[in-house]
């Protein structure tokens, strides 16, 4: 345990030799937010997205977690440029000394174009957002935008038949009635679970999930948006029809 300045960061790199090693990319806002997250993560390398206004600050913190025997890099953005910030962010990630690695990103309560780029760059790398809640204890929470925004035909399926039970329901019951086999079902669910569409729990001889309210909402939002997309078309399409003989 090595501790600096009231981190403690325990480095366990014999014992994670087996994992890919993880890249976090932070949004520079509030100090003690970032060190909450790298005490509670393991980081091999930690990258440091920052204004030109913020460049003393963030060289302050590169020199702390160095110390520690954290690999840090700074990522300097121009604060306003949407486009520019999103590909800085991409280049630094590119420019990381591993190869293959799993990118999580933290975004915190400062710029909200910062924050939009780093949430855009993460749904781009299929990566994590790391969001914490300041109440009377930090809680934190794991997102993935990827998932959010990618919802196909048999996800949709699922979320169907969830929400027309109003309870939980077992993956062979989901796999009975939508057809799917139970291997699918149980990778549709690990992604919606990921998404915030779902939750679930195991029973004494079960698998169970049940909708959540955001899953219902983007289900009938998918619904409506396809029927503003292709309702008028194929109304017009269908009085167009002649038939000849």
């Amino acid at each position: 345990m090595v501790e600096h300045h009231g981190l403690d960061i325990q480095l366990k790199r014999s014992q994670i030799l087996m994992r890919r090693p993880r890249i976090h990319v932070s949004i520079l806002d509030n100090e003690k937010t970032i060190e909450y997250i790298m005490v509670r993560r393991q980081i091999d390398e930690l990258m440091l997205v920052h204004t030109e206004e913020q460049t003393e600050l963030a060289r302050n913190l590169r020199s702390r977690f160095r110390e520690v025997g954290l690999r840090t890099s700074l990522c300097s953005v121009r604060a306003g440029d949407f486009n520019s910030t999103l590909a800085s962010i991409l280049r630094g990630l590119n420019e990381c000394r591993f190869d293959d690695c799993e990118v999580e990103f933290s975004i915190g309560s400062g710029s909200p174009l910062l924050a939009m780029a780093a949430g855009v760059a993460a749904a781009i790398l299929e990566a994590s957002v790391i969001s914490l809640t300041d109440g009377a204890e930090l809680e934190m929470t794991e997102i993935w935008p990827s998932e959010i925004v990618n919802l196909t035909s048999k996800k949709r399926e699922i979320l169907g038949y969830l929400e027309s039970k109003y309870q939980v329901v077992s993956q062979k019951e989901i796999s009975k009635e939508t057809g799917i086999r139970q291997s699918g079902i149980s990778r549709h669910l690990t992604d919606l679970e990921k998404a915030g569409y779902v939750v679930r729990e195991r029973g004494a001889k079960r698998k169970l999930a049940q909708i959540t309210d955001l899953g219902s909402a983007i289900l009938h939002h998918k619904q409506i948006r396809k029927r503003r997309l292709w309702g008028p078309y194929v109304t017009s399409s269908t009085h167009s029809v002649q038939t000849t003989g």
